[in-house]
């Protein structure tokens, strides 16, 4: 088998020869050059060992391949063999066992000869040399500040003079100067600041690429034990280090670093390539549902044919639109996708008021709304989406005043008693604001009234006499709130919203309308005034002096169910007019628009001449108020 060579890097010490590092066999060179640039830097004496393990059980032998030059002064040349030392000298002196001693090293196996030598080559050495400068610098600083005077006599001969009192700062200015100059420039000749302040950067490259070599032993035990060789192990066991030796291999912290590094780029890699393939998906979906919008859009029904009414609705929702429009773009900045959808509530609210008063039924203005949203720039599935779900959102507080508040601007817009419009820009702002909430306390009665066929009534007597004949309706609705202990909502363009704190007050109330326009007909049968009236009861959503919630939205279609001249309400309000003188008709269950279960409706018989004579009798279809509870 061949022989295994190493290097091996001394470094001399107070106490002997100490391992510094250990090289390859193929890295001689930069062993040698390893040790002197320490000794360039340390001022410390190196050596380099080769050192050679037969394989075939002839041992090992060592031979000195570099010497510090201030080692080899005055000596023989190099040494290789030579008895080897006691046990006890290689103790003492620090030398690798086994290891012979040159001839003349000898003196290097003393400690106090290797302290006081390195006190001279390094701390000795320096303080001399600094002694040295600073010795040159005073001797020239003094010789130049000495000749000043005969040049200052030179000088004062041409006629320039210098006042007594300043000479002396003159004089040790100047030699003050000269001393540091002198200093500066003979101690960068004489003292190696560069080998003093300047690095090891071969041996930091090599901690950067990693350990090549092997390591220093732990203790100076470990590195004191005798070599062996294949003939001092037992038989079937193998030399450790020859191993060791022979199959060279990267340190483990390498492998685990490149290890732990390829597995970081991988896991970088993998989230990169499932990062991309997510984004290709979303934009795979998003295409998917901009095809399917387009194909929605195109291959949609053409618009069918308008009737006269509904084109008349389409120029007046035209003209509402237009009009919303205008009056924002001087007030608010562009509307975000929120406020958009607040004004197509609002819009929805209008056209709902415009189907009112040209008797057109939610099939018919379904066509008008799509027009109206998509002139405003939505898109025609959100268009169709909204539409499906505006009896979702007319069941919300915030949402119904929204359309409420486009109810009266259009109710406005057809009577031209009031701008339209006066309120857009603070209901905008209103909507924009975060929303603040309180439920009412306690049960209260909502009412609505409506004027019926009031813009055929306008058309047909004109705007004056329409005017005349609304505020006939606002009088008599208003007298009765003020008899009875009602408030006053908001007028909501044909109509009032009212509510009472006392359920049963609330139908006696309505109920003496009637009974005023009754009356009023009578005398003016050329201009008759015909209302229906709602009533609900219920414990609604207060917000800034109006009410919403489920039992308002109630309220609303029931007095749209109502007809010309009836009082329609529901079930909980019968139950809370218990005990009072008032009678009742049953409608049965009646479908709602917006609700999901069909609600049991009650007509109000309000005419005297209808009344049953036994207010306790149940005849008919006619019911009295229920009997009080038993407690």
């Amino acid at each position: 088998m061949p022989a295994v060579v190493h290097y091996e890097l001394y470094v001399l010490e107070a106490n002997g020869w100490s391992l510094r590092q250990r090289f390859a066999s193929s890295e001689r060179d930069e062993a040698v050059s390893e040790a002197r640039d320490l000794e360039n830097r340390t001022g410390q004496a190196t050596k380099v060992v080769r050192e050679t393990y037969n394989t075939n059980g002839l041992g090992s032998a060592e031979e000195v391949v570099y010497l510090s030059p201030r080692l080899k002064e005055g000596r023989p040349g190099q040494w290789i063999g030579g008895p080897a030392p006691t046990a006890a000298g290689t103790a003492s002196t620090g030398a690798r066992p086994n290891a012979q001693i040159p001839e003349g090293l000898e003196i290097y196996s003393d400690p106090e000869a290797l302290r006081a030598r390195a006190v001279n080559a390094s701390t000795a050495d320096i303080l001399g040399r600094v002694l040295l400068v600073l010795s040159a610098s005073l001797i020239l600083a003094s010789l130049s500040t000495a000749l000043v005077p005969a040049l200052l006599n030179l000088i004062s001969s041409l006629g320039f003079t210098v006042a007594q009192g300043n000479l002396g700062s003159l004089l040790f200015g100047l030699f003050l100067a000269i001393f540091l100059i002198c200093t500066a420039v003979i101690g960068r000749r004489l003292i190696p600041f560069a080998s003093l302040l300047r690095g090891d950067e071969k041996l930091r490259r090599r901690l950067d690429d990693g350990p090549r070599a092997m390591p220093v032993p732990a203790t100076a035990e470990d590195a004191r034990l005798p070599k062996t060789t294949a003939a001092h192990w037992p038989e079937g066991q193998v030399d450790p280090v020859s191993l060791m030796e022979e199959e060279p291999g990267p340190p483990p912290v390498l492998e685990t670093e490149t290890a732990r590094e390829r597995a970081r780029r991988e896991k970088a890699e993998q989230r990169e390539r499932e990062e991309a393939a997510q984004r290709e998906a979303e934009a795979r979906e998003a295409a998917r549902r901009e095809a399917a919008a387009r194909k929605e859009s195109t291959q949609a029904a053409p618009a069918p044919t308008l009737s006269p009414e509904q084109e008349q609705g389409r120029r007046l929702a035209m003209a509402f639109l237009g009009g919303a429009v205008g009056i924002l773009k001087g007030t608010r900045p562009p509307l975000d996708v929120f406020a958009r959808f607040g004004l197509n509530l609002y819009l929805a609210g209008g056209i709902d008021m415009l189907g009112q008063r040209l008797g057109l039924g939610p099939l018919a203005l379904r066509p008008l709304l799509r027009e109206t949203l998509e002139v405003m720039g939505t898109r025609a599935a959100l268009a169709q989406m909204f539409m499906d779900k505006l009896d979702e959102y007319a069941l919300e507080p915030r949402y119904m005043r929204m359309m409420s508040q486009g109810r009266e601007a259009m109710g406005h817009l057809l009577t031209q008693d009031a701008d339209p419009f006066r309120d857009l820009p603070a209901t905008m702002a209103e909507w924009s604001a975060p929303p603040t909430h309180s439920a009412s306390s306690s049960t209260v009665a909502i009412v609505f009234t409506d004027i019926v066929e009031s813009t055929a009534l306008n058309s047909r007597v004109g705007d004056a006499v329409s005017r005349g004949v609304t505020r006939i309706h606002n009088t008599l609705v208003r007298s009765a709130l003020n008899r009875f202990g009602g408030r006053e909502v908001k007028h909501t363009g044909d109509g009032i919203m009212a509510v009472f704190p006392v359920v049963s007050q609330a139908v006696e109330a309505m109920a003496e309308v009637q009974r005023g326009i009754a009356a009023y007909n009578a005398s003016s049968p050329e201009n008759p005034l015909s209302v229906r009236i709602g009533i609900n009861a219920g414990e609604p959503v207060v917000e800034e002096n109006d009410y919403f919630g489920l039992a308002v939205t109630l309220a609303a279609r029931i007095c749209a169910e109502a007809g010309p001249g009836e009082i329609l309400c529901s079930s909980v309000v019968r139950e809370l007019t218990q005990g009072k003188t008032l009678f009742f008709r049953s409608r049965g269950e009646t479908p709602l628009k917006g609700v999901s279960e069909p609600q049991r409706l009650y007509d109000v018989i309000w005419e005297r001449d209808e009344e049953p004579a036994d207010s306790g009798a149940d005849s008919g279809e006619t019911d009295p108020a229920p009997p009080p509870l038993s407690p």
